[in-house]
């Protein structure tokens, strides 16, 4: 739970007793709510959704985030399922907010990258299940013991494009201005704004 401002975090007990409903209902304004004073904090905001389109907070969720990435494994309901989504969230005015696919591979016979754009969704990346890749997501580090690991490479790679992905996004919904400048981030400002007095001095 954020409390006060939102650099600071608090973690809530329960003692056992209560029912769920008395501490985890959560209203769709709470969660806009949310988002929006997170946004106005970090440069982004990664939010763990639900599936269900049943689900006010999942909907409000999607329709608040700059970009979604679905996680499927390879079986034909959850495709399915995904696009169902899609579709409904399209016909709520937000195209091209799911696309982009990473599947789970739990099970085999993935599917490819081509199935995937035929049903106009973009696959970038598979995450294999095998037991490196499971102790290097437990520890949350890239153990040098499964380094030579396939899988974790590939997941690593994945991450790695995601977080490149994040940072374009950001990239292009920000915009600098000269008191950025001043405190130091110059990253996108253009010297050529700055226009130069009379006395010689910019």
């Amino acid at each position: 739970l954020v409390v006060g401002d939102t650099n600071s975090l608090a973690v809530l007990s329960m003692s056992g007793y209560e029912h769920p409903s008395e501490y985890c209902d959560i209203d769709m304004s709470t969660i806009d709510g949310l988002l929006r004073e997170l946004a106005a904090h970090y440069a982004y905001v990664l939010v763990d959704l639900g599936t269900s389109l049943n689900d006010d907070a999942t909907i409000m969720g999607i329709l608040s985030c700059n970009k979604v990435y679905s996680v499927v494994r390879p079986i034909q309901t959850q495709i399915a399922k995904l696009l169902a989504s899609k579709e409904h969230i399209e016909n709520l005015g937000h195209i091209n907010k799911i696309n982009d696919v990473i599947q789970t591979m739990i099970l085999g016979n993935p599917y490819s990258e081509k199935d995937f754009s035929d049903a106009d969704l973009h696959l970038i990346g598979n995450v294999g299940q095998d037991m490196d890749l499971m102790v290097a997501a437990d520890n949350a580090k890239y153990a040098t013991a499964v380094g030579k690991s396939r899988a974790v490479a590939q997941y690593v790679k994945l991450v790695k494009s995601i977080g490149d992905d994040i940072k374009e996004i950001v990239q292009a919904t920000t915009i600098t201005t000269k008191q950025d400048v001043i405190a130091g981030d110059d990253t996108e400002f253009d010297v050529s704004d700055v226009k130069e007095d009379k006395g010689g001095k910019i």
